[in-house]
């Protein structure tokens, strides 16, 4: 689309498939699924791999949805609607303004660009704004990871509704999220309390603006890498534990859990308003990979949601 360096590294669209869409945008059904032609009109190259036209009509839609509140989005939605079955001249009209887009999420977003790609450390200490937002941010590493874990040990020995938790900051159980393994994604995404709390989400949060399964298909591979470091972090801290340099009683969840937790998170639009400063919008559809980790004073990597869970 344009976008390259550290800033295309730092925008990865990670999680954005055709879910992310609102229902029948970029989708014709009898088509050709990559440039949504008739059969015989399709202007895929022979043996073309990569992404496809549709692919990156659906990423230039999540480009504009960083940029966009919630109203705006509506308004663009309305104004797409023409190429919602052929996304060409969608592609051709983001290809002309492309710098100007460029230029819009550089200014709104460079900051927290800067800090997921930069190699220094994170160090609580040295946030003034954070330590303006909580007193977690005046803590050591140490006793940040401590705090993090005692949390969690505390949510789990209560087998507490851990997406309702972190949306809406409401305290009540479900246990039927704390007695399913980590390989058993699809009986979580089933689960009739995870489904109506997915949709609960949709109609009071701005994912209401994406597709219907896309929370559910959150938990599909398109974060395996990040999985794979979220599962290194948690051996990290769990060693400590055994080892004596963390309580006993530390906890921490496993992937499916803590995931279900970041999606609470990220749609929590006045804790994200108030941590953040702005009237965030999307940002990108990386909020889950490039925010479940950051890099902590120790040198290792530790879960960030340590670092919000004070600061309201």
């Amino acid at each position: 689309m344009g976008f390259t360096g550290s800033f295309r590294g730092s925008l990865l669209l990670y999680g954005v498939d055709i879910h992310f869409c609102p229902w029948e945008v970029f989708t014709a059904y009898g088509k050709c699924k990559n440039c949504l032609k008739d059969r015989y009109l399709c202007l895929c190259p022979p043996g073309t791999r990569g992404k496809s036209y549709r692919d990156i009509a659906i990423e230039i839609l999540a480009v504009h949805r960083i940029i966009l509140n919630d109203e705006k989005n509506e308004v663009h939605l309305k104004k797409i609607e023409p190429y919602f079955k052929d996304p060409f001249p969608y592609l051709d009209q983001f290809y002309k303004k492309k710098e100007k887009f460029y230029q819009k999420v550089l200014l709104k977003y460079y900051w927290y660009l800067n800090l997921l790609s930069s190699e220094k450390p994170i160090r609580a200490l040295e946030s003034v704004k954070g330590v303006s937002i909580s007193g977690v941010f005046s803590k050591t590493a140490v006793e940040i990871n401590e705090s993090y874990s005692n949390f969690w040990h505390q949510l789990k020995k209560n087998k507490i509704n851990v997406p309702e938790l972190f949306f809406k900051f409401e305290w009540s159980a479900l246990p039927a999220i704390w007695e399913l393994q980590e390989d058993q994604t699809e009986k979580l995404v089933e689960c009739p309390d995870i489904v109506q709390i997915f949709d609960r989400i949709r109609d009071q949060s701005s994912a209401r603006s994406q597709g219907a399964a896309y929370l559910k298909s959150q938990f599909g591979n398109q974060h395996s890498i990040f999985k794979q470091e979220y599962t290194e972090s948690m051996e990290v801290l769990l060693h400590m534990r055994d080892t004596g340099s963390m309580d006993n009683t530390s906890s921490f969840p496993h992937w499916n859990i803590y995931l279900l937790m970041q999606i609470g998170l990220f749609y929590n639009a006045p804790l994200m308003k108030r941590v953040l400063g702005v009237k965030y919008g999307c940002f990108h559809s990386g909020w889950l990979s490039k925010g479940c980790t950051l890099r902590c004073v120790m040198g290792k990597r530790f879960p960030s949601t340590c670092l919000l869970l004070q600061s309201s």
